[in-house]
């Protein structure tokens, strides 16, 4: 399980990274593209009023059992 994840501006590590999530912390799920979950961040541990994009592959999702929106960056 993760420690810290960076939520990046778009789905690249190469743009600002907007906040970091430690464990615990949430967001609600808008879709995903590839291997990166688009987030809420309005609705959030960390409350901020934009959308980032986390790597999957850094978190554990609670209710991802059914297939997320496929998105385009």
């Amino acid at each position: 399980m993760m420690t810290e994840a960076r939520v990046y501006q778009s789905p690249l590590t190469t743009t600002p990274v907007l906040l970091t999530f430690a464990s615990g912390d949430w967001s609600k799920v808008l879709g995903q593209s590839g291997t990166w979950l688009k987030l809420d961040l309005a609705d959030s541990s960390i409350p901020t009023p934009t959308q980032g994009w986390i790597n999957r592959d850094l978190v554990g999702c609670n209710g991802c059992n059914a297939p997320l929106p496929v998105l385009t960056p």
